[in-house]
């Protein structure tokens, strides 16, 4: 699986459950090593990716959704409210939208937009 994965499989269940208080995962005590490994996977995943929001400076081009839309939009951050987890972020053709960290589904630091992303934009202009 992952490097993350190996690591955490030589762990006790003993020092998981240490781990898992950290990172704050609910029903820790109740979980099997499996699980206990899986849900400290899946919050190490989110720790990253809520670092690359948080991290993100002005210039940086982002993907994002609207509540309650199914496509995906781009624009690039003009501000970045680390306080109030969200951004501020200007499209190409102009319009400004404050964005909830929540509402990012990737911060752009290549050349290329992952396809599912890509694929997300594409429907808006599809409909």
């Amino acid at each position: 699986m992952g490097k993350l994965f190996d690591d955490l499989q030589k762990e006790t269940v003993k020092e998981l459950i240490k781990l898992a208080k950290d990172f704050g995962i609910r029903g820790r005590h109740r979980m099997r090593k499996r699980q206990l490994i899986d849900a400290l996977v899946e919050a190490a995943d989110k720790a990253e990716k809520d670092s690359y929001r948080a991290n993100a400076v002005a210039g940086t081009v982002i993907a994002f959704r609207l509540p309650k839309k199914e496509f995906a939009m781009s624009a690039k951050i003009v501000r970045n409210d680390q306080e109030k987890k969200r951004v501020e972020a200007e499209t190409p053709t102009g319009k400004v939208y404050r964005i909830s960290y929540t509402n990012i589904i990737w911060v752009k630091t290549g050349k290329r937009w992952p396809s599912w992303v890509y694929q997300m934009m594409k429907e808006k202009h599809d409909e």
